[in-house]
């Protein structure tokens, strides 16, 4: 069923698409474009287009660092702990991403 679903959504290409269309929206965003200001956008995308890849069932084996270890860098600056976190502003940004409101 997984492999099936890959497959059926256009593997890679779709995949590929929807994360850069993702990404265009986020950093056209004010608030979230700061969290993306030294990363290597290109590199994100890849690895962010392998790692959903691997999940849909494609043939692609995610070797990007963990997710712990991925955001460790974000964590030591401040960007991503706990108090920072305003769900009513990110649900208004997931609302005009096209993204569903977290609860």
């Amino acid at each position: 069923m997984i492999d099936q679903l890959y497959d059926l959504i256009g593997g890679r290409k779709t995949v590929w698409a929807a994360i850069d269309a993702f990404y265009r929206r986020v950093l056209a965003d004010d608030t979230l474009r700061t969290f993306f200001e030294s990363t290597d956008m290109g590199r994100l995308r890849a690895r962010q287009s392998m790692f959903i890849c691997m999940l849909l069932g494609g043939r692609i084996v995610y070797t990007g660092k963990d997710i712990a270890a991925a955001h460790a860098q974000a964590r030591e600056q401040g960007l991503i702990s706990r108090p920072r976190i305003d769900v009513d502003a990110l649900n208004a940004t997931r609302t005009k991403a096209r993204l569903r409101p977290f609860l």
